[in-house]
């Protein structure tokens, strides 16, 4: 039975964690023997999330909580130092740490494969980090500076000149470890080390709680959990059930266990077991030498017992007692020694010492009811907000998609690209526009042709994944086209204003032409939270008159039919991320083999490559693609000598025909055309050409980006004392930010952004900026743009080169978040010479790929100014639109606009979902008169 024993470096003390924090320590670290100080360096509790850096003079500030604690100092080069240290209430406490510089092995790279190292790699993460399903989501960013050994009887050694940096996807955190001890054998390991917990960064309130979930359940069933119910006195009803273990190695156990109760075990009674130690906080918990621990809150494979299906556990207990606190933290773990199924919890399943379990999180599993089908938490739903219901000829229909979700916790892993269509009441869809979705919905506009038929039509909207179900997931609205000289006859009795949960006011109830508009909106009640934001829109009542059915979002329901729990795998149109390339490749004389793929976008200067299968097909998702970025391709064959042909497949993505009521309105001719229309003319400009001439700028070296932000030297990286490389990137990087958010694939994945980026541009994916290395943009499919940065090598960078927003525009809507241009070393020159390009101009070949519609922004005149614009008659039929107002933390937003040239009255409507996914509107009508 294989055995596991606590390091002493595992006890640490935290008493009067949850008091105030005005009390800690300060201080600075140096060399021992340069007393120079030592920038950078960890200064953190054991076992903690408490911890801080030192800054560029060596000095550090640590605020604690009074009480005792374990200290460690340690920085890349040096021997960690530890210590433990009483910290009262007042004054920070002053401290020293001199530390004593080691002697660091030399890195020799040797062009003989080592077969025996990977191998050993692979036992040390299984036997380090753990197994299962939740350690999949667990790595070593720096696993090359292992080193192993392997002794007689099967023991594995293991050690390591820098502290580990693990990555804890699961959990959340960030582990730095410096190893102390690790040995296995088949019977027994000790893994011991000094260890800082951080917090991964993130703003996915669906991943923080599922954070909170995963920490949780890696907590119940614990050996901590154990011994805090014990010292509360709530074994039994945290689902503990102890037994005290009398047998003997030579004994045989029943395979059932009610066969070994009164003769192997005998049930263990917690009466009088816990006493006050003599330091306050602490308790003395008496224990058997062998104690038996089944966990019924959690079902398992029966391993021990056939009649068990609970995890079963031994702790054993040298001297009879163990000294604990009340958050089950052990003081003396030397004494302690685990075995079975808490045994089985490695590094990944490790919880920092300052964690408090949820106590709102209940002890029993909630089962929800299968009401719809196991895919209907997978449900989602557009409902698109226009500015109006009719148009004519030539105009602008905005729109803001607000997504209704079954489960609105799942929306950060659903679809991200939402199709429109216009369609003829015969069923034929004249127009298709493709716009990009985010967890804030999706914003865009529909540029109405002048040559459109006049006449109903029908505004569709829907995502790729709900094709595969019922067409009542498919979002219906009339509309309907005008030629110029149609109007519609105002109702004749008024129509009652659609309200609720939101309150429209303005400044005042009536307003002369072009006087400035202030509006305020507010979420009654304060507490209710919205999904996203609300979407505005402020039209003329002439010109935009209300249909008798018109569509809101008070009618946009989700469907109420039953889903299926699986999908047939021919007909599944799959969750949708990103524009999708589709095609084959062939030979220049047909034949079909395996090709290589080097798709660029000149604009943008993205590069990247792909390969085909041995057939030629191919298949890229989730690319950012407009309509307005061409995209190339050089292809050639798989070995690079011969060039071929590239035949893209044309995806068609239609939803079913869905039939819908006429737009409820009634129109009626005037001999008198539009005055609006002529407004138009009037502020339509034609700009002179202009010619801009330059004498060719001359080749210097290789450079990405002429004007960077920021160039870290890759000395840096090797010198400094960071263990992973954004971890030191992010120190020489003001504003950049490490965040992890929910996947695709449900899992949580980090992301690479910068302090500002916007949180319009939605999915965390759209505000990544560029990432480039030497030349090749690192894409999320090749495994994320921040890992593949993690496990770069120090030793292989020349340099890192940082430009922020703006700057790298010329990389396309991606390069807008910022660039980061990766070189490594001996790239560019081998010899005096500049590398070979990746492709020939000659062989690019142009791809006509329908991407996402070319986003544009709603612009109004502003009347506050003077100039050409008080000439030109304003007679706007659209007053006003925002797709997304974004509230304050009191559910309040305010806006501004000006009034157009007629005497009119103006409609103020506001829509969106709560974070539950019901609907709220708001609606107000204001007075315009002549100036």
């Amino acid at each position: 039975m294989r055995q596991v024993f606590f390091g002493t470096f595992c006890c640490i003390f935290l008493a009067g964690l949850a008091q105030a924090q005005t009390s800690g320590i300060r201080g600075e670290v140096i060399d021992e023997e340069t007393k120079e100080p030592l920038p950078f360096s960890s200064v953190y509790i054991n076992q903690t999330t408490m911890g801080t850096y030192t800054d560029a003079s060596g000095d550090f500030v640590l605020p604690l909580a009074p009480g005792d604690h374990e200290v460690v100092v340690s920085f890349v080069g040096y021997k960690p130092h530890q210590t433990f240290v009483h910290v009262t209430e007042g004054p920070l406490q002053y401290m020293r740490f001199s530390l004593t510089a080691t002697t660091l092995k030399e890195v020799e790279v040797n062009t003989t494969k080592d077969t025996e190292w990977p191998k050993q790699l692979a036992k040390f993460t299984k036997l380090f980090l753990g197994t299962g399903r939740q350690v999949s989501q667990t790595k070593i960013l720096n696993p090359w500076r292992l080193e192993f050994s392997e002794g007689k009887n099967g023991m594995l050694n293991a050690s390591c000149p820098v502290p580990l940096q693990i990555e804890n996807l699961n959990l959340g955190y960030m582990l730095t470890y410096d190893l102390r001890n690790f040995a296995v054998s088949p019977k027994q390991y000790v893994i011991a080390g000094y260890v800082r917990y951080t917090e991964i960064e993130t703003t996915d309130s669906v991943l923080i709680k599922r954070w909170q979930k995963n920490r949780d359940a890696v907590y119940k069933g614990s050996v901590r959990h154990l011994l805090a119910s014990l010292v509360a006195g709530t074994a039994k009803d945290e689902d503990f059930n102890l037994f005290r273990d009398n047998a003997k190695a030579t004994d045989a156990r029943n395979a059932t266990f009610m066969g070994n109760v009164d003769w192997l075990v005998n049930i263990f009674k917690t009466d009088s077991i816990v006493k006050p130690a003599k330091t306050p906080g602490w308790y003395t918990v008496k224990l058997p030498p062998r104690l038996e621990i089944h966990y019924a809150h959690k079902a398992t494979v029966a391993k021990v017992y056939k009649d068990i299906p609970y995890p079963v556990s031994w702790i054993e207990v040298k001297g009879g007692s163990l000294e604990v606190n009340a958050d089950g933290i052990v003081s003396n773990p030397a004494r302690l020694t685990v075995l079975g199924e808490m045994a089985d919890a490695r590094v990944a399943q490790t919880l920092p010492a300052d964690y408090r379990p949820q106590k709102t999180t209940p002890h029993h599993k909630k089962i929800l009811p299968n009401i719809a089908g196991r895919l209907a938490v997978l449900a989602e739903m557009p409902y698109l907000h226009t500015d109006r219901s009719y148009y004519y000829p030539g105009e602008t229909m905005w729109f803001s998609a607000h997504m209704h979700y079954y489960s609105p916790p799942m929306r950060d892993s659903l679809s991200r690209v939402l199709y429109t269509d216009i369609v003829e009441p015969s069923g034929k869809t004249v127009m298709t526009r493709i716009f990009p979705l985010s967890r804030d919905g999706g914003v865009g506009q529909i540029e109405l042709p002048r040559t459109l038929k006049k006449g109903n039509y029908q505004l569709r909207a829907y995502t790729r994944w709900m094709l595969n179900f019922d067409k009542q997931f498919v979002f219906v609205k009339p509309i309907r086209i005008l030629d110029e000289q149609e109007w519609v006859h105002y109702p004749k009795t008024e129509w009652e204003a659609d309200t609720t949960n939101v309150i429209v006011q303005t400044d005042q109830d009536e307003y002369r032409a072009r006087d400035k508009i202030t509006v305020t909106l507010r979420v009654t009640p304060s507490e209710l939270h919205l999904a996203t934001g609300l979407s505005v829109s402020v039209t003329d009542l002439d010109q935009a008159v209300p249909a008798t059915n018109e569509t809101t979002i008070l009618s946009a329901q989700m469907p109420e039919v039953v889903m299926p729990d699986t999908l047939e795998r021919k007909t599944m149109y799959p969750i949708q991320y990103g524009i999708d390339i589709k095609g084959r490749f062939t030979t220049n004389r047909g034949k079909a083999e395996a090709g290589l793929l080097i798709f660029t976008q000149k604009a943008s200067k993205d590069v990247f490559t792909v390969d085909t299968d041995e057939v030629g097909n191919f298949y890229v998702p989730d690319l950012l693609l407009y309509d307005t970025a061409k995209i190339s391709v050089h292809p050639k064959t798989a070995g690079g000598g011969r060039g071929g042909k590239v035949i893209v497949d044309t995806l068609v993505v239609s939803a079913p025909p869905t039939p819908s009521d006429t737009l409820g309105i009634d129109v009626y001719r005037e001999t008198t055309t539009r005055l609006r229309d002529h407004a138009m003319n009037k502020q339509t400009r034609v700009l002179k050409e202009v010619v801009v001439t330059s004498t060719r700028i001359a080749d210097t070296a290789p450079t990405r980006l002429g004007f960077a932000d920021v160039s870290v030297d890759g000395e840096f990286f090797r010198s400094s004392g960071f263990i992973d490389m954004l971890s030191a990137l992010q120190s020489r990087v003001p504003g950049l930010h490490i965040i992890a958010f929910l996947g695709a694939d449900s899992y949580p994945k980090k992301y690479i952004v910068f302090s500002g980026s916007s949180t319009l541009q939605g999915s965390p994916e759209a505000k990544e900026p560029v990432v480039l290395i030497d030349g090749l943009v690192v894409n999320a499919g090749d495994g994320g743009t921040a890992d593949r940065i993690s496990q770069l090598n120090p030793n292989e960078i020349d340099r890192i080169e940082v430009t922020k927003f703006g700057n790298g525009a010329a990389y396309g809507a991606r390069g807008g978040n910022g660039v980061i241009a990766i070189y490594t070393r001996n790239t560019y020159k081998v010899k005096g010479k500049t590398r070979a390009p990746l492709y020939k101009e000659e062989k690019l070949v142009t791809l006509n790929i329908h991407g996402y519609a070319a986003p544009r922004n709603f612009t109004a005149p502003d009347h506050s100014v003077g100039g050409d614009v008080q000439g030109v008659p304003d007679y706007r039929a659209t007053l006003y639109w925002k797709p997304l107002v974004v509230m304050d933390e009191h559910n309040q937003a305010t806006l501004t606009f000006f009034a157009a040239d007629l005497p009119t009255r103006y409609r103020i409507v506001a829509e969106g979902f709560t974070a539950e996914g019901l609907p709220v509107r708001g609606e107000k009508i204001i007075t315009v008169r002549d100036r």
